[in-house]
């Protein structure tokens, strides 16, 4: 029984090794990836989503913001960074952000994502964080749908509120 047990860990060991040796496990993440997978292991939550770093960064930021955690603290070098913010009952939540590269120029950007609530983690807790940021970076990626407006970015200046833009039949010409 023992020997069996062996040769199966041997087993799998190798081609562990044979497939990270063949860029096939790249290719096994990136199908988690679509399919919106994450794990959570020892109180973190792990996720890969399709995003480059900085829409990933700023996904986060709005998530957070929209979940009422204060960010407490941001440490961010080339292409990652950490981002600690605090619950309503102020745990600590610590998000880590790294980039990785594609393997094919026409492949899509990753940004690896681990969260952290408190002490010993809360699932719950990182798994609405995650929702939050895959729902703000969607924003963030995706185009505008047809027939909506953009307008262009504000000139720098005093902060003017946002309005409403009418519709080019309804204008008269001036006189």
């Amino acid at each position: 029984m023992r020997m069996a047990r062996r040769r199966q860990l041997g087993l799998f060991l190798v081609m562990s090794v044979a497939l990270a040796q063949t860029g096939c496990l790249l290719a096994l993440a990136g199908a988690g990836v679509a399919a919106g997978a994450y794990a959570y292991s020892k109180g973190n939550l792990t996720t890969v989503l399709t995003g480059d770093f900085a829409n990933s960064w700023h996904a986060v930021c709005e998530a957070l913001g929209d979940l009422g955690m204060p960010i407490v603290d941001m440490r961010r070098r080339d292409l990652g960074g950490t981002i600690e913010a605090r619950t309503a009952a102020r745990d600590r939540v610590v998000v880590h952000l790294q980039a990785i590269s594609a393997v094919h120029s026409n492949q899509a950007f990753l940004t690896e994502i681990k969260v952290r609530v408190g002490v010993l983690g809360h699932r719950e807790i990182s798994e609405r964080i995650i929702d939050q940021v895959r729902f703000r970076l969607a924003a963030r990626i995706s185009p505008p749908r047809p027939g909506t407006q953009v307008l262009p970015a504000p000139a720098a200046g005093p902060y003017l509120p946002p309005t409403v833009v009418p519709n080019a039949e309804a204008m008269s010409p001036p006189p």
